[in-house]
């Protein structure tokens, strides 16, 4: 199922950037300022705005019914591994959730920059989908680590809608979202109430479905 939603995500995510490409540029020319993207200082601010405002998208996919039609198939699967970081939704363009990142436009963030860093940070974010690394010490308490992340997979109610963060985890201990692990509790993973198919296309629309129900 991974496979084929992989494929699906990718052949969607080339339709959203043709479509939304220009009119991130459109936005992009009615910006405050330009950050200057040649100094050290204005890859800093690329990198903790786009690092924010993924939070805040994660945050609205599940928080938002409509934006978490899309974001829910990262979530139905029933085991933590590293081709979970690939297992994403095609419906994107539908969600609107692309809309979340104007600010930095109108901040001055080149599009084509951003972009790119919000790339990086999903890179990044694949390493973070296996329980076989165990806590990081002091690393934890700045960067989004697996022991993080799984908690974020996991279906037990303590641990449901917690660690949104990219690459810092910061975000979430600002806004009372961070949750650490409870070495009691046997984490389960996948959604409250499960599919119960492998279907790639089932898993992909099935909660679009719901919305229309």
């Amino acid at each position: 199922a991974t496979a084929g939603l992989y494929v699906m995500n990718h052949a969607s995510h080339l339709l959203l950037l043709i479509i939304v490409n220009p009119f991130a540029y459109f936005i992009w020319s009615y910006r405050l300022t330009t950050i200057p993207l040649d100094t050290a200082w204005g890859v800093a601010l690329l990198f903790l705005g786009v690092d924010l405002v993924y939070y805040w998208s994660h945050r609205a996919a599940h928080e938002i019914r409509w934006m978490c039609a899309n974001h829910v198939v990262h979530h139905t699967a029933e085991k933590i591994s590293l081709p979970v970081g690939l297992r994403v939704g095609c419906t994107e363009l539908l969600s609107g959730i692309w809309l979340i990142y104007v600010p930095l436009y109108l901040l001055g963030f080149n599009p084509a920059a951003a972009t790119g860093m919000l790339a990086l940070n999903k890179v990044y974010m694949i390493w973070l989908h296996t329980d076989f690394v165990g806590r990081l010490g002091p690393l934890e308490w700045v960067l989004n680590t697996p022991s993080h992340h799984c908690l974020h997979h996991a279906s037990n109610s303590e641990y449901l809608d917690r660690n949104y963060g990219g690459i810092l985890i910061i975000w979430d201990r600002l806004f009372g979202t961070f949750v650490r692990e409870k070495p009691q509790t046997e984490t389960a993973y996948g959604l409250v109430h499960p599919i119960g198919s492998l279907n790639p296309i089932k898993i992909a629309f099935h909660e679009m479905g719901r919305l229309g129900a």
